[in-house]
């Protein structure tokens, strides 16, 4: 047998005692939101509208991650609207760039006969062209996001409509400028 020395006895109190560190904790912020946007991103709801929903979701789920992103990370993310996809940049030191190879925020192509349409401070915006002009000796042309997560935890305000070109299902995220991020789901009434 041996003895315990006062000084083991006084090192074991301290570590019990210690806390968590912010870093320990924001770790695990990050973990529980990358888990939800998975949870988020692979519900299905059944009710017959099937891929609009799924995709709504899958999209809501997104740019939730992208909101906590940019306050994990202290640097803006930003959302490119397309008519049939969309794309997640971060903010660079001069311009915007694209996640890392691996990273869940990627580009999405919605299924064919899908379209996503954008509206802020009442006015529908234009989706990118997805296949922007570029003349043989210059640069492609960078683009600034339409929707762009703040580090500060606020965000652009909008509203961005996933519909299918049937009018048989329409599903609308709404940001505020708080940050909050609202899905609200609908069947058409054509």
């Amino acid at each position: 047998m041996t003895a315990a020395t006062p000084f083991g006895q006084a090192r074991y109190r301290r570590c019990r005692q210690r806390g968590f560190t912010l870093l320990e904790l924001l770790v695990v912020v990050f973990i529980i939101g990358l888990m939800s946007g998975y949870v988020v991103l692979s519900l299905d709801t059944g009710d017959g509208r099937g891929g609009v929903d799924r995709e709504s979701k899958r999209l809501y789920g997104l740019m939730r991650l992208a909101a906590q992103e940019a306050i994990l990370q202290g640097r803006e993310v930003g959302v490119l609207i397309y008519h049939d996809r969309y794309e997640f940049v971060l903010a660079g030191l001069d311009q915007w760039e694209p996640p890392s190879e691996g990273s869940t925020l990627q580009v999405r192509q919605l299924p064919r006969y899908w379209r996503l349409e954008l509206t802020q401070e009442g006015q529908v915006v234009p989706p990118l062209s997805s296949h922007p002009k570029e003349e043989e000796d210059e640069e492609p042309e960078k683009l600034a996001p339409q929707i762009i997560f703040f580090s500060s935890g606020e965000g652009t305000a909008f509203e961005l409509r996933i519909y299918s070109d049937s009018g048989a299902a329409t599903d609308s995220i709404k940001g505020e400028e708080s940050g909050n991020l609202e899905l609200s789901s609908r069947a058409s009434q054509a």
